[in-house]
This record gives structure tokens, C-alpha cells and sequence, in this order.
């Protein structure tokens, strides 16, 4: 996967291609490792395939610093609602409150 380039795994052929490096021995034919980092491997997920997170990740230790995710009824982070949340309070002028 290292040389693999990143248009090839955006979309449902893409997130399928990320979810076999999971469990590549059950892939016929599979010569990827694995994931060696689970931690990288979601990061890599919610990148590419999670709305909105790209642009609002620059902001996630503002937001926590904040407090935005300790109220019990706060948003689930990475919901678009989450997501949405911290570029309305912190992109300063984002316009992503208008994306669906």
C-alpha cells in the first residue's frame, strides 16, 4: 500500500481495498503486511472518507481543549454534526455549514 497512489483508495472500491488490509490473509492473493498501527490505519480512513474531517482536524485539540466532546450530549466526534460544530466555531468563516 505505501506506493499505492491515494485515488485509489477514496470511494467504495477504495475503502473496500483499506478494510482488506485488516484481514489481508482471508484476500486471495493478498501481498499487503496488514496494518501495522490501527491508530494510523483510522486516521487514514477518516482522512479519505469521512466528510468535512480534513478540513476540521486542524482544529480537534482546540475543540477538546474546549471542551466541545466532555458534555454527555455533545455530538459523537467525527459525526458530521461534530464536524460541522468545530468549523462553525473555529474555521472562522468556513462555509461548511452549507454542505450537506
Amino acid at each position: 500500500m505505501r506506493d499505492t497512489h491515494l485515488v485509489h483508495l477514496v470511494g467504495p472500491d477504495g475503502l473496500c481495498a483499506l478494510l482488506t488490509l485488516l484481514a489481508p490473509d482471508r484476500q486471495a492473493g493478498s501481498r499487503e503486511p496488514g496494518v501495522a498501527n490501527l491508530d494510523e490505519w483510522g486516521e487514514l480512513v477518516r482522512r479519505l472518507h469521512i466528510p468535512h474531517y480534513e478540513e476540521a482536524r486542524q482544529y480537534w485539540s482546540d475543540a477538546v481543549a474546549d471542551g466541545l466532546f466532555s458534555d454527555p450530549t455533545a455530538p459523537i466526534p467525527y459525526s458530521q454534526q461534530a464536524l460541522l460544530s468545530i468549523l462553525d466555531r473555529y474555521g472562522h468563516g468556513h462555509e461548511a455549514s452549507n454542505t450537506p
